[in-house]
Formats: structure tokens, C-alpha cells, sequence
């Protein structure tokens, strides 16, 4: 039986903070352009079953029009099974937005059914929806037929407590033949028989490494599964860490951004500058006008290049001095503290 485990989609997204309305409409339309593709793989290649295990959409932000586009694409997969449950992003209630269009009948949504069983396959797919926003809980009680290959999906994690905490010897105590779950966007292998597809794209600076999705192949007679990662993002997400020192020039510094950066032009990249600098502020500026990349984003962790102890002593009768007595432990407010106070002194 060929499978495909796929999560965290986030059909929809729309993406706050630091990027521009352009490059923000361009990604949620890529998140589409990934799903399509990976849609595609699934009807190119026969699979049998596929499992979308929440956060496929983003409720918040979906339009009718999107959820049209949904259950377009999704009504097109006519020889394999879907099910589908609901993660805290797009949770399941009598208001949600696939009530309002028709699916096929081999699409399959968990909203209180124990399982789906697909005879032909010798197949039972049990999984929970979320039911709410916040605080979903689920117990696992279960009575399997070990005459069918059994398995399980879960929206939930194995590391933080407050998003439907999962154990990860209970879950394995359950004995399903494979265990499906979402809501960690990083692709993990939790046990031999319990995975995160992590999401297709990724979503923010928490998602580095690789993105797709899992193909099973599961062994109807022996349970077998052969795991293999498929799929490939249209962007991934870099963080770096850029040590400079006083004497490099603006040019030096730019010159080894640009090849630390090289090959991931389209990609998104955040670079933090650590070590020490004059005036970081300037440096900031002339790199963001100077640089042209698809998303840069430049932190400023640079130490003082002065020693405080010396300027302390020298200045501990005056303003300077005083400031300084204040401020000890916050590097960042000496930092800003001392440059206007400089500047102060010489303008007069």
C-alpha cells in the first residue's frame, strides 16, 4: 500500500511583521503552487491513500474563494483515499468553511467518527479533529483489528505541553502500524512507526532544513514500512551568524554577505552580525540599501568596541559615569546610552 503523509500545508497564510505586501502575496500564493504540485505526485504516482493531518488551511484568512480552490484540487484525486483532520489553524466547528462546499466521497473528515475503513484495502484510518482553537484534548481508547493495517493521525506535540501534548510511549503503546502526525513543521522521525512530515514549505525562521512530505509503503501482510522523504520547497529559511570586527570597512563586510548568501538568492535569510563595530546603526542601513536578495533581514548582536571599566573610571564624577553606574547589565541600553551621550558631548 503506497501512502502519503502530508501537514501543515497553511493554505491561505498571511504573513505579518516584516515583509512587504508584495513578497507576502507572492509566498501564499507559492504555498498554493507547492500543494498543487505535491497533489499532482499524488495522482501521477498512484497512491493509494493520503493523509492530511491538519493546519491545512488557515481558517483566519481563507477566503470562499479559497476554499473553492480546495476542494477543486482535492475533488481531482479520483483513485485514492483521502482523510483529513483538523489542526488548531483550521479547526473543526459547525461554522467551518468546508461545510460550505462539496467533496467526493473518497475524501474522508474526521469530525467524530472513530475511524474510516476502506475494505478493499484492508485499511482503518483512525484520527482527532480539532475541535476548537485552544486547549483540544483527545482520549485514546482503541480496540484495533489487527486484520487490517491500522492507522492513526494526530495534530499535536511531542515538546510543548500547551498544543494537545503527545507521549510519546503511549502513542507507541497503542500499536498502530503507523502513526501519522502534524503540527511540528520540521520533519521528524519520533519512533520507527511515528512520524512528522514537518509542512511542505516552510512558514517562518523556526523552519530551517528540508521540506516535503513522507511516502510510505506499507506491507499489508508483514506491516512493513519503507519511509522515504519526498517533495521539495519552492524557499527554505537560513539564519546565519556573521562575525565582523572594527577595522573591516562597510565594502569588506558587504563582500562576505554576499558569499555566505551565494546560491540562496531566492531564498529566505536571516543574518546576525556578531563581534564588534563603531557605528552599527550606519552599517545597517548602507547593507540594507545596498543589498538586493529576496528577503534579507540583518540583527545587530555587535558588542561595544570600547572598554566600560576604562571609560567608567575615566568619567564616574560626570553624566557619562553616572549612566554607566545605571545601566550595567544592559548591554544594548549602554550601547544606545553612550553613542547619544557622545554625540551630545560633540556637538558641544
Amino acid at each position: 500500500m503506497k501512502i502519503v503523509h502530508m501537514a501543515d500545508t497553511h493554505l491561505g497564510r498571511f504573513y505579518k511583521g516584516r515583509l512587504s505586501p508584495e513578497v507576502s502575496s507572492k509566498r501564499r500564493e507559492e504555498i498554493w503552487q507547492t500543494m498543487e504540485k505535491n497533489i499532482n505526485y499524488v495522482k501521477d504516482n498512484k497512491i493509494d491513500v493520503l493523509l492530511l493531518c491538519g493546519d491545512i488551511y488557515e481558517r483566519d484568512y481563507f477566503t470562499a474563494s479559497d476554499m473553492d480552490r480546495l476542494a477543486e484540487l482535492l475533488n481531482s484525486v479520483k483513485e485514492t483515499e483521502i482523510f483529513i483532520i483538523s489542526g488548531n489553524h483550521d479547526y473543526l466547528d459547525s461554522d467551518s468553511p468546508i461545510y460550505t462546499v462539496e467533496f467526493n466521497k473518497n475524501i474522508h473528515f474526521f469530525e467524530k467518527e472513530e475511524y474510516f475503513e476502506i475494505e478493499n484495502l484492508k485499511l482503518r484510518v483512525y484520527g482527532f479533529s480539532w475541535n476548537k482553537k485552544y486547549d483540544f484534548k483527545a482520549d485514546f481508547n482503541f480496540n484495533l483489528d489487527k486484520n487490517f493495517s491500522n492507522i492513526l493521525m494526530l495534530h499535536g506535540s511531542t515538546i510543548n505541553e500547551e498544543h494537545f501534548a503527545l507521549n510519546k510511549e503511549e502513542i507507541e503503546g497503542l500499536g498502530f502500524d503507523y502513526v501519522a502526525l502534524g503540527h511540528i513543521h520540521i520533519r521528524q522521525k519520533i519512533s520507527n512507526r511515528i512520524y512528522y512530515s514537518g509542512s511542505p514549505e516552510p512558514v517562518s525562521f523556526k523552519d530551517t532544513g528540508s521540506h516535503g512530505f513522507i511516502e510510505i509503503d506499507l506491507d499489508e501482510k508483514t506491516k512493513d514500512l519503507k519511509i522515504d522523504y519526498k517533495g521539495e520547497s519552492l524557499r527554505n529559511y537560513y539564519k546565519h551568524d556573521l562575525e565582523i570586527n572594527k577595522t573591516m570597512s562597510i565594502y569588506t563586510i558587504k563582500d562576505k554577505i554576499e558569499d555566505m548568501l551565494e546560491g540562496l538568492e531566492k531564498d529566505f535569510n536571516k543574518i546576525t552580525l556578531i563581534g564588534s563595530y563603531g557605528d552599527s546603526d550606519y552599517l545597517i542601513e548602507y547593507l540594507n540599501y545596498s543589498l538586493n536578495y529576496f528577503y534579507l533581514e540583518i540583527e545587530d548582536d555587535l558588542k561595544p568596541d570600547y572598554d566600560l571599566d576604562d571609560l567608567y573610571e575615566k568619567n564616574k564624577d560626570n553624566l557619562l559615569g553616572k549612566f554607566i553606574e545605571k545601566a550595567r547589565g544592559n548591554e544594548k541600553v549602554i550601547d544606545y546610552g553612550l553613542r547619544a551621550l557622545m554625540e551630545a558631548k560633540n556637538e558641544d
